[in-house]
This record gives structure tokens, sequence and C-alpha cells, in this order.
């Protein structure tokens, strides 16, 4: 809201007084949404509310002239269009939440009838803490305030407040208005956020307490002359009636005709400051030099007799037994009890003692003996206690404790491939679960006797010949030569069997390593693509049939190529050079027509004489042309089914509350069809209304 604020202290600045609020129930399409009211019209009386404008007065009189007057403070919106702002205007009128924004603001600092009388002194709004407090007492001139974002009493975009004002807690203070003492006063509560039950409170409060009033006022007939504001004559500048016959253009003191102080606008030079009977002075420039230090390893607490009253700064340091926990605002250390603590002590599991140290409340230990077995405790209020344990003393029996895994040989080779495991219960340290139950395994050893199984010429395991030394061959194949549609090309390439590392696992190795040597297959070159089986034989003939042109029905022309092998099997084939037309195209005109519904309120519809307001269906056709070239024809209406809607308010699913007084139309109220919601009630009995705050234009019929 800090912009909403400078806004107006701009406006202040350029017309030499605040601008008056305007209406919170104006609904936005209203002439008077957004714009100033009169603060100078008293019709609506102190401590009530009426049209969107609420009226309090202020705690303590206020000097005006040197009469004690209470002076009235009005509560409403922000008037957004006399602020001159350009872009989206309206967004200094609304906080985060989407909700109004409200402006408070003391009348007669925002009469426009009153300008010769303006006095930066006669704020009249009062804003206090959670305490009741003053933080400004009485000073404040105009507030601006947000219901935050739980919306209590809060007004929508549409200027309708979404609930009463609470009844009960802090938000209260910034709500109630009533025409009895304390209700009807001007005060305003700004607070921290709490969001506590008990002490809720979110509204966001901005204020302005004093200003540097304008010496100079642009014309409200051209904007191009000024206007002096400044009284002629020696002194201070004070605003007051310009006075043609006094000079012009020098200020001149004000003063209070109750109590003789000295009121001035601007700066003011003086030298030394005294009491009301001039016998305890104290030059300036001990508050405003640099007069008013303290020594080195002091600081100031205060000010007497024109004198800084100084203090030695305390070492950080708590009494035994205690130790620091922060800094007060005296820069004194904050010394608090350790918490409870626990005394060293014994404990024994598995046989084994072990000691507990002494340590602060809140400390875990883990403990270990035997096998597996672990034990934690925790320091409480009252001792340690044991809160965990977990693991055994002695390890179960592993039956079997050792086993030996036999895996074959691939299907080329004879032998076999061994493993060999041992198992146990193993320690993991906590908090992770220990094995009691033989679950840990590692390998130990192993042995290979895999060798290849490949006598030569014969046929190893995967089906490939064997050669010299167990050299054996692969086949691959590939499609036959163009012009040959029958068989394919083959090959062969020889490989050999590699059985040389025959050994023994070492368990020294890493964990799922071997070190016994491997075997693999590798290339010795292949035999020539062998194409004996590729042939030239028969084959289906290629096919081109075409559809008809568009509009019209039957079979287009059909199309043939034949394959031919001239020189018999053994030599290639090709296919014709050319198509052959096998039979020709047999078309004739087809008329075309097609048919779609449309809604009678649609915008295509406007183009047929109906649309919005209309409910109904329309049947469109259309068809095609005169051959030999068709095209679509427009669509015309075929039939209808439209009719005129009638339309109501009705309720919406917004919201609504109940009141004693009623918003918008009435429901069920006429209105035209397609048109945006608006707020509109129902009447439950006498003085009970139920409100709505959007009800959609809704057909009827």
């Amino acid at each position: 809201m800090s912009e909403t604020v400078n806004q107006i202290h701009a406006y202040l600045e350029a017309n030499g007084h605040y601008p008056c609020p305007a209406r919170l129930d104006a609904p936005r399409d209203s002439a008077e949404y957004g714009m100033e009211g009169d603060c100078d019209d008293t019709s609506v009386a102190v401590g009530t509310c009426a049209n969107g404008i609420c009226v309090e007065e202020s705690v303590d009189p206020v000097d005006i002239a040197g009469t004690p007057t209470y002076v009235r403070v009005r509560r409403g919106a922000v008037p957004f269009r006399v602020l001159s702002l350009k872009g989206n205007p309206e967004a200094v009128a609304y906080d985060g939440f989407g909700r109004r924004i409200e402006y408070v603001v003391t009348e007669r600092l925002a009469s426009q009838t009153l300008l010769a009388d303006f006095d930066p002194a006669d704020g009249g709004i009062s804003v206090v803490d959670s305490e009741n407090r003053p933080i400004i007492p009485e000073m404040t001139h105009m507030l601006l305030l947000s219901r935050g974002e739980n919306g209590v009493a809060a007004w929508s975009r549409d200027g309708v407040q979404l609930s009463a004002c609470p009844a009960t807690g802090k938000e209260k203070e910034n709500c109630n208005t009533d025409n009895t003492a304390p209700e009807n006063q001007a005060i305003y509560m700004s607070d921290v956020r709490n969001l506590s039950a008990a002490d809720f409170f979110d509204d966001v409060v901005s204020y302005r307490a004093t200003v540097d009033r304008p010496l100079w006022k642009a014309t409200d007939a051209s904007k191009i002359d000024i206007t002096d504001l400044v009284v002629a004559g020696g002194g201070v500048g004070a605003g007051g009636d310009p006075d043609p016959f006094a000079g012009g253009g020098i200020p001149k003191l004000k003063t209070s005709n109750a109590s003789n102080d000295i009121r001035a606008q601007g700066d003011m030079m003086i030298s030394e400051l005294c009491d009301e009977n001039q016998d305890a002075c104290f030059p300036t420039r001990l508050i405003g030099g640099s007069g008013m230090q303290c020594p080195a390893g002091q600081y100031m607490i205060g000010i007497q007799s024109g004198l800084p009253q100084c203090i030695n700064i305390p070492a950080p340091t708590c009494p035994a037994g205690q130790y620091m926990s922060g800094i007060d605002s005296n820069l004194r250390p904050i010394c608090s009890d350790p918490p409870n603590s626990c005394d060293a002590t014994n404990v024994t599991f598995c046989s084994v003692t072990q000691a507990l140290p002494s340590a602060f409340q809140g400390t875990q230990i883990y403990l270990y003996a035997g096998d597996t077995r672990y034990q934690r405790y925790r320091c409480g209020s009252s001792g340690w206690y044991q809160n965990g344990s977990g693991g055994s003393c002695t390890c179960p029996a592993c039956t079997p404790d050792t086993w030996t895994n036999i895996a074959n040989c691939p299907s080329y080779m004879t032998g076999q491939d061994t493993t060999d495991w041992e198992r146990a219960c193993f320690p993991n340290l906590p908090p992770a679960a220990s094995s009691t139950d033989c679950s840990y395994t590692w390998q130990t050893g192993g042995t290979n006797t895999c060798e290849c199984d490949c006598a030569d010429g014969g046929m190893d395991g995967n089906g490939y010949l064997c050669r010299i030394n167990g050299t054996g061959m692969t086949s691959s194949t590939k499609n036959c030569p163009s012009g040959f549609n029958i068989g394919q090309q083959t090959r062969q390439c020889p490989r050999i069997c590699n059985s040389s590392g025959s050994g023994t696992r070492n368990p020294a190795c890493s964990y799922w390593q071997s070190s016994y040597g491997g075997y693999g297959c590798e290339a010795l070159g292949c035999t020539p693509w062998d194409d004996s089986a590729c042939q030239c034989g028969t084959q289906d003939e290629q096919v081109q049939q075409d559809s008809c042109p568009w509009g019209y029905a039957g079979t287009g022309e059909r199309r043939e190529k034949y394959w031919n092998c001239p020189g018999g099997p053994s030599a290639p084939g090709s296919w014709d050079a050319s198509w052959t037309v096998v039979s020709p195209a047999n078309c004739t005109c087809n008329p075309l027509s097609e048919e779609r519904d449309i809604s009678c309120g649609s915008s295509e519809a406007s183009s047929y004489g109906f649309g919005s307001g209309y409910g109904g269906t329309i049947r469109l056709r259309r068809e095609t042309s005169a051959c030999p070239n068709p095209t679509w024809d427009p669509w015309f209406v075929k039939n209808h089914t439209c009719y005129t809607l009638q339309c109501n308010r009705q309720p919406g699913a917004s919201g609504s509350e109940q009141g004693t007084d009623f918003v918008g139309v009435p429901i069920n109220t006429p209105c035209t069809c397609g048109t945006g919601t608006s707020a509109c009630y129902r009447i439950n009995g006498q003085n009970d209304y139920t409100n709505y705050y959007a009800c959609p234009c809704s057909p009827v019929n």
C-alpha cells in the first residue's frame, strides 16, 4: 500500500489538502466509483455508516482557532480517479487479495473550503498497538487499511461487504463504528501479524502522521497559475489566508491563542533550548553535534541537566554454574541454568561391564558387546535409561556354514565352473539392524575346468562346423543380386575355440572377480559369397488403380506392369519399362450434399437472422454445383426451431450472506440474456434478506 500512500501525498502537495474518500459500496459501473466525496458534507452523523461512508471523531479535542473541537474522521474507499495516475489507476485502490483498500482521513484536512485553515496539528486519528498503547497519539492525518488474508469485514471488487465486523478480538478495533464511545472514536490498531486463534490479527495498516504542507497551490481553473498559501510578513512559514496588503511572499509565525505555543512550517534555527521558566537550558549542539558522547567503555542510558548519563559496559560473563543464552537490550548477558544432567554409571550386558559418562539431558550413546549386541541409552530427566537394542550376545550356528555352487560350461565345452561360499551372522553398526540369522555370505574360492569339445570336421554345441585345432565356421546370408527374385547368397567364416585358461578362483581378488583365464572366439576370415541358389522366377504384376475425381462416382483407370525372365532361371530378369492400361476410367457425375446443426444463439446464427437471445436449433444444408467442375454452394437454412429466450437474475454459486438490508435486485428480475453477473437478493421476511454476490442472467424458458 506504500504506492497508494505516495499517490495521496502527491495529491496533497498539488492541491493543498487530502482527497476526500470515495464510497466503499459504489459498483464498478457507477459514476461514483473511485470519485472523491464531499468532506464538507456532515449529513452522515458521527458514529454511523451510510452509503459506503463511516464517520467517527477524535478521542481528544483539537485546538481549532483557540476552541477545543472534536474533529470528524471519515472512512471510505481510495478515490483513485482524482489521483492523476497513468496506466491502470484502479490498481492502487485494491490490496493484494483483490479487495478494496479502506481510506481514513481527518475531514477538515480533506476540505476544499478550509484550505486557508489547513493545520498539520489537526490530525484526529489515533493509532495504537495490541496493548492499546498509542503509537501515533491523535496526530495522524490519514490511514490506509487492508483487511488482510482472512478478509473479515472487507469490501469486494463489486462493492459488497463480505461479512459483518467481528464482535470480539483484535480486528474489532479497526471495524466497529457506533454512536457511543469508544466505538465512535477514530482509533485504529496496527500490530504484527498473529495467526494464533486467541490473538488473531492480519490487518495491514499504513498511515501518515504529519507532512510539510506546500506553500503554493495550482488554481482549480487552469492548473497553470498558482496561488500563494502563505500569510505575508516576517517569521517562519505557516499556512494561512493570503494577505495582499502585507507585502506577500514572506512566511509568518503562527501561535496558539490557548497555550502561546509557536507553530511553524519549514525549518527553524536555534542555539539553545530552555524550559518554560528559562532557568534550565542547554545548547542544541549537545544533541545536534558531537557533545553528547560517552567515554570509551561506557554507553549512554539517558540525558540529565543537559549532560549524557553513562554507565560501564558490563563484561559478557555469567556466574559459575550458568551459561549465556543471549544479550538483553542493555547489552547485559542473559544467563540461564544448564539443563538437567545424568551422573556417570556402569551397565552390564553380554557379561561385559561398560561405563556411561556424565552428560546433559538429551544425550544418546550406543554401547557394544558380544558377537553382534548393541544397546542404546539416553539421558532423561531422572537419569540414564535404555531406549533401544539389537543383535545378540552369541551368534547362532549356521548350517551349512560352507557350500559350493556348480555351473555348467558353454554348450561347445566340457568341464565345470565351481564357486565356494561361507556364511555367518555379522555385526552391522547401529542404527542399522544387525544380521543374526546367518544371512551374511561371502565367496572363498572356486575352480574352472571348461575346455573346448569340438573335434576336427565335426559340429560344436552351437551347430558350427569345426576345423583343424578346434576351428569352427559361422554362416551368414544376404539377398541375391538385382534381377534374381528367388534364393539367398551364403558364406562361412571360421572361428577357433580358445580354452587355454583353465585355473582356480582367487578369493584375494576383488569381489566377483577371478584370476583364471577366459575363453573367446577369433575370426580367421570368410569364404566368398555363394550365389548358386539365386534364380529368376515368376512374380505377381504391379498395379496402379486411379480414383474418380471429386464429385464423380465409379472406378478410375487401371494400369499394370509385368516381371520378365528372358534368359531363363539362371539369368537376371526385369520389370516392363512402361505401364499397360488394362481398363479405362468409368466415372459419372455424382452431386453431393451435407447437413449440420448449429445453436440459434450462436454467433454464426446471426448470419441467418438469429443469434444472442435465442434458443433452439438451426438445420443447415449445402449442395454441390453441376459437373464438370463441381464446387460447394453456400449453406442455407433447411429448417429451425428457434425461439426468443426469457432470462431472469438467479442466485449464483460464488457466496451469499444473511442480513437486514438488501443488495442489488430481487431474484427472478427480468434481464437481457447474455449480460454479466450482478448482485441480487431473496426476501425471507420483514427486514430479513439473503444477499448473493454474483447472480447470472439465466434463461427460464
